[in-house]
């Protein structure tokens, strides 16, 4: 298509008399730029951002707590199985540890005794990796 002047100015017949370009010069010379409606694009991605920054913080909060009750767990198949090597219950101390981990939604990985004192080492999956504790129990020196 041919172009021509109109009032000093060139139009193309093609873009009905506004060129692309010419429609960005005017964006620009108003002050608002390219971007028109790039905040909602911006707000959408911030939604996206925050909420997984959510998700993140609860899966570790979850992971801390787990680890808590785990090592809740180490402890008290360990001082079940000192009150087995005590005397305080009829039963083999690895048994009685064996028995307090699972009551702690643990499982028993190792159970040593050396003389008065029992070691124990409990385990669990959070989120599919494998965590474990150890607790040490006995009686107070003295």
């Amino acid at each position: 298509m041919r172009d021509r002047h109109i009032g000093g100015r060139l139009r193309s017949r093609a873009h009905g008399g506004h060129s692309r370009e010419r429609q960005l010069v005017r964006a620009l010379r108003r002050g608002r730029g390219v971007s028109r409606g790039s905040a909602s694009v911006l707000a959408v991605g911030l939604v996206g951002v925050s909420g997984l920054l959510v998700a993140a913080t609860g899966a570790v909060g979850y992971a801390v707590a787990t680890r808590v009750a785990l090592d809740a767990a180490a402890d008290a198949a360990a001082l079940a199985a000192a009150d087995a090597l005590a005397g305080f219950v009829a039963d083999e101390p690895c048994a009685v540890a064996r028995r307090a981990a699972s009551l702690n939604g643990a499982r028993l990985a190792e159970c040593d005794t050396d003389g008065a004192i029992v070691d124990v080492v409990v385990d669990t999956a959070v989120m599919g990796f494998h965590v474990s504790s150890r607790a040490r129990a006995g009686p107070a020196d003295g």
